[in-house]
């Protein structure tokens, strides 16, 4: 199957979970406090970091690996928002950008549609997200150790390895519907 990264975009940077099998991989990607301690991302750390999450997978499963990424889409706000939704927008185009640079395999995901494909409601608060992820898979949740942006950016995986399956299975089946 290769390795599914899904990764959750935030004001202040991202977060990615890879996996592979059973093994993963968590890259917590954040700026850094300015002078009056809010964090600071520059759209050009998403580009650069996202390269490097990239490179830290192909160093960890081989440079031969099929690379499929998740990134969560944007939310759409209103004008309260307008600001925060405009930077989230261009950090996930910069993150894309650096990530096709590698793979085609580079898909955007509503936020109902990944929560409702783990959890089984779109409108999950992120409570229920880190309810769903410590019974669905207790390792990954110990992993995040609390972290919302990274459990978020792990079910986000774990809905990207649905997709991947199902897209499989798809193809093995074929027209004619048959094995």
């Amino acid at each position: 199957m290769g390795v599914v990264i899904g990764i959750d975009p935030c004001g202040h940077g991202f977060h990615a979970f890879a996996q592979k099998g059973r093994g993963y991989l968590l890259y917590p990607a954040v700026g850094k406090p300015n002078a009056r301690g809010a964090p600071c991302w520059p759209i050009s750390n998403a580009h650069r970091e996202a390269i490097g999450l990239v490179s830290e997978v192909r160093n960890r499963w081989g440079f031969n690996q099929e690379l499929t990424f998740f990134i969560e889409e944007a939310p759409v706000a209103g004008a309260r928002n307008l600001r925060t939704a405009l930077k989230l927008a261009m950090s996930v185009g910069a993150i894309a950008a650096a990530i096709t640079g590698f793979t085609e395999r580079c898909y955007l995901v509503p936020v109902d549609r990944w929560k409702k494909g783990t959890v089984g409601h779109g409108g999950a608060s992120k409570p229920d997200v880190a309810l769903w992820l410590s019974g669905a898979h207790p390792e990954y949740s110990v992993a995040c150790d609390g972290s919302q942006d990274l459990i978020d950016a792990c079910a986000i995986s774990c809905y990207g390895i649905q997709v991947v399956a199902d897209a499989a299975l798809v193809s093995a089946v074929g027209s004619d519907g048959q094995l």
